[in-house]
């Protein structure tokens, strides 16, 4: 039976129907009898017509091989973490989990079609998180609020190399807040300065950090693209003064800020 010719302009088709149509003809019973009689020929005894179907089938199995080799290419190229967000975030490296039962929470993600059934679950101090891939070759960071659903960001793939990705949430009712940042590969030197002039080290896991923090305070990071410094906390309510300040000098301080000292 003849098949349709593919468009000339389809190069792949055409070589495959190149390939097809240069392949033997698969046997796959004996030649008729009359035929054998009809060139005055004999099988001698124990003879049998070969079969060629065996090629045929192996063709086949290849051309299936091959399909289901694109196919699954294809299915990795429009799902999941791309080749270069894996290499560049190291969160990517942890197993997937399904995080579809935030999907209610979290119109930022659902607007920038996260992918929620390969998200991977991060610890924060408000519980656990989520760092998923989404579309336009972006990433999102869901992070639990104490108060009530998820703090969300999302960001290019290039923004997140050059700056991270950060999610800050206040706690209510008071000058506390918490973070998370999501940093690429080979970020070093996270440190938070406090508004008391101390600093504190933080630690840096699958490209996550998180940390809780009073008041104002500063985050700073290094990139393989450069320093990150990022103002954090809640609008300062009181300062911090040295014990034994003396009143003339307390009132000083609030004449000029207009904030009490900390009690």
């Amino acid at each position: 039976m003849s098949q349709p010719s593919p468009a000339p302009d389809d190069a792949v088709l055409v070589d495959v129907a190149r390939t097809l149509s240069e392949l033997p003809p698969a046997r796959l019973t004996e030649p008729a009898r009359w035929r054998e009689e009809a060139a005055g020929t004999q099988r001698p005894a124990g003879f049998r017509w070969p079969v060629r179907a065996r090629s045929t089938t192996k063709w086949t199995a290849s051309l299936a091989a091959g399909a289901l080799l694109i196919g699954l290419a294809i299915a990795v190229s429009l799902s999941g973490p791309t080749t270069r967000q894996a290499a560049a975030l190291p969160i990517f490296s942890r197993p997937a989990v399904d995080a579809g039962r935030i999907r209610a929470a979290t119109s930022v993600l659902r607007r920038n079609a996260a992918d929620y059934g390969r998200a991977r679950a991060i610890d924060t101090p408000s519980g656990r998180g989520y760092v998923m891939p989404a579309g336009h070759d972006s990433v999102c960071l869901a992070v639990p609020d104490p108060g009530n659903g998820y703090g969300q960001s999302c960001a290019t793939q290039d923004e997140i190399t050059k700056r991270g990705l950060l999610v800050e949430l206040s706690v209510q009712d008071g000058d506390a807040s918490q973070l998370v940042a999501l940093v690429p590969s080979g970020t070093t030197g996270a440190r938070l300065q406090h508004r008391d002039g101390s600093s504190s080290d933080l630690a840096i896991t699958d490209g996550v950090l998180s940390a809780s923090v009073q008041g104002r305070a500063e985050l700073s990071y290094r990139t393989p693209a450069g320093q990150v410094n990022v103002q954090l906390g809640a609008p300062i309510r009181c300062l911090d003064v040295s014990p034994g300040t003396s009143d003339d000098a307390l009132k000083k301080i609030e004449a000029q800020s207009g904030l009490r000292p900390c009690a």
